[in-house]
């Protein structure tokens, strides 16, 4: 476009603002008639021109793919971004078995050997009550247990509310939400009652 250009696009602020577009095509249209003889204005008739095209990189998306982790207890679903943990599914799942070496492989075989490792990148919660309940339950320990009333009670909610938030966590098990039950039974649980005995049977028995 011309050096004159290059410098208007260079004045125009930081890479990610945009020039101001009528103009720069002033300017390139008056570059266009230096180089060419012509002069602006009456009724002289202009070569055509071609369209001017001003390209602006965007930035990359970043691709999610889905995994499977195949634990003792059965196929564990992974949905990553990049390479943080967004979503984790429990139960079939065709998707690709997961690198043994990636942070969260490491993580899961650690859980299901009894050991303790800290957490791989996971998605932040999404407002400052899940950001409260997250914390809560990362600090009721390994192969223990608390009551909806009981966690409840720590974050100021009622045992409802705590129960209907405890059911959307989108990271089970790395996220310990199954180790929250009802006074006289398990209580709920996003997988089903199988999934949750079955994960505090293991945390009990190591």
């Amino acid at each position: 476009v011309g050096d004159q250009a290059a410098q208007h696009i260079a004045n125009s602020g930081n890479e990610n603002q945009r020039p101001n577009i009528a103009a720069l095509i002033e300017l390139i249209e008056q570059q266009r008639l230096r180089s060419t003889g012509e002069k602006g204005g009456g009724d002289q008739r202009r070569e055509k021109q071609a369209p001017i095209h001003l390209l602006y990189s965007s930035p990359m998306s970043v691709e999610t793919h889905l995994f499977r982790y195949e634990s003792p207890l059965g196929p564990i679903g992974l949905e990553l971004v990049g390479d943080i943990c967004h979503h984790i599914t429990l139960g079939a799942t065709r998707a690709p078995e997961y690198s043994p070496d990636h942070p969260i492989a490491l993580w899961l075989r650690a859980y299901f050997r009894g050991s303790h490792l800290a957490l791989p990148a996971l998605a932040p919660p999404n407002t400052p009550f899940q950001k409260r309940l997250r914390k809560a339950l990362l600090e009721i320990p390994f192969g223990e247990t608390c009551t909806y009333g009981e966690l409840a009670k720590t974050l100021n909610s009622s045992p409802r509310a705590t129960g209907q938030a405890l059911g959307a966590n989108p990271l089970p098990i790395l996220i310990p939400c199954h180790r929250v039950v009802a006074a006289n039974s398990l209580g709920g649980f996003a997988y089903g009652e199988e999934w949750k005995r079955k994960l505090l049977s293991w945390e009990s028995s190591l």
